[in-house]
């Protein structure tokens, strides 16, 4: 539906409240991770990303669409910037009693329009934001937080493109402020406050990047660095040298393997020998739909998921949980969680080896489906049960 009066009166920019209020209701109690609002020739298409998947687009108008590009430029301060180019930037509204949301925004010039991006940040307490919510499995918990007493060296949490990075560099960094240490951040943006932290953000003031961020830390005795992302050669170098120096420093960086790694710092100008001498641990992970727990039910394992389980040498259990889908969740799942592994830079393990081993057990404790463990196969494996598929 489109908002009341209020909205009619002026599709230039609307007022703050009947534009919250629109997206209050779009946002509803399932607490999704992006909107994206995109012009077509007769309009626009509304499209929410839920525990990782794009649901459905709903058709809006012309005219809501463009009253909603402009309230959104009008939140994020951004009404005066001329048209046709890109722009990026955030706002925070009442989500509901008592919590604020912060939604980071981007907006790009497309053929039939303009395209917004907006990202959710939803808050989190402290506990849903641990290890073993995030996912790790006790014993992983446990090796990180024992490594993590070692005040110095890279710590890496790798994955592609909206694996979860940036909460596991948090869960990290509240380890740090656990113990009272002095905690940096440079981040692009500040996705969450956390206290106990000096948080800076990438570009603000302008001119402010990682490189020269890190290097301004270094005159404040910090125990903990967080450079949200290694991307450019100064970049690492600075992240090296700080970890060199004797500075636990904390980043993520976009690979799917420890081999990636080594590639993608040999693109930034670090040898593998200083990345040995340097990363003391290294996060891989991904994310996975979660299972509603509210109305799973315990099922027999059909065969073909009972083979794929064989295949990976699991013995095949009578009965694992289903959801049905209920009031609570969308389709049967809830939520995500992460299927990581932690290795050092010399692990002989395969990469895809440790996140299979971490998914399998998710799946027998019942908090993913077989077919869940699909991207963690074995290229064999993955190509054997394709057939089947097919």
């Amino acid at each position: 539906g489109e908002p009341t009066a209020t909205w009619r009166a002026s599709t230039t920019a609307g007022s703050p409240a009947a534009f919250h209020a629109w997206l209050r209701k779009r946002i509803g109690p399932d607490r999704p991770t992006d909107w994206h609002l995109e012009p077509r020739q007769d309009g626009y298409a509304s499209r929410l990303r839920l525990d990782g998947l794009l649901l459905a687009p709903e058709p809006v108008s012309r005219a809501l669409g463009d009253w909603l590009v402009n309230s959104l430029k009008s939140s994020c301060g951004l009404e005066k910037t001329p048209p046709g180019r890109p722009l990026e930037g955030k706002f925070t509204f009442p989500a509901k009693e008592g919590i604020e949301l912060t939604v980071r925004v981007s907006i790009i010039p497309a053929l039939h329009g303009e395209a917004v991006a907006a990202r959710f940040l939803h808050p989190g307490s402290g506990r849903e934001n641990s290890l073993e919510c995030l996912g790790y499995l006790p014993e992983q918990a446990n090796r990180i937080r024992e490594s993590y007493r070692e005040a110095e060296g890279l710590w890496l949490v790798c994955g592609p493109t909206g694996s979860g990075k940036s909460t596991t560099l948090h869960a990290l960094l509240g380890l740090s402020v656990m113990e009272n240490e002095k905690v940096l951040t440079i981040e692009d943006p500040v996705e969450r406050t956390l206290a106990g932290a000096q948080q800076l953000e990438l570009g603000h003031p302008p001119g402010l990047t990682f490189d020269l961020a890190l290097r301004a830390f270094m005159r404040q005795s910090p125990d903990c660095l967080l450079v949200g992302e290694i991307r450019d050669a100064e970049t690492a170098e600075a992240a090296f040298q700080a970890a060199r120096s004797g500075h636990r420093v904390l980043s993520s960086i976009h690979a799917r393997s420890t081999s990636g790694i080594r590639r993608r710092f040999l693109d930034l100008g670090q040898s593998p020998e200083s990345g040995e001498q340097v990363c003391r641990l290294i996060l891989h992970q991904r994310l996975v739909r979660r299972l509603c727990p509210d109305c799973s039910s315990r099922h027999p394992v059909p065969e073909l998921e009972g083979n794929l389980l064989s295949g990976c040498g699991v013995p095949v259990p009578e009965a694992l949980p289903l959801s049905s889908g209920c009031s609570g969740c969308h389709a049967g799942f809830r939520g995500r969680l992460a299927v990581a592994s932690p290795e050092n830079w010399q692990s002989p393990r395969p990469t895809r080896e440790g996140l299979l081993l971490a998914a399998i057990h998710h799946c027998l404790e019942g908090r993913i489906p077989v077919n869940s463990l699909w991207p963690f196969l074995p290229d064999p494996l993955q190509q054997q049960f394709q057939l089947c598929h097919l």
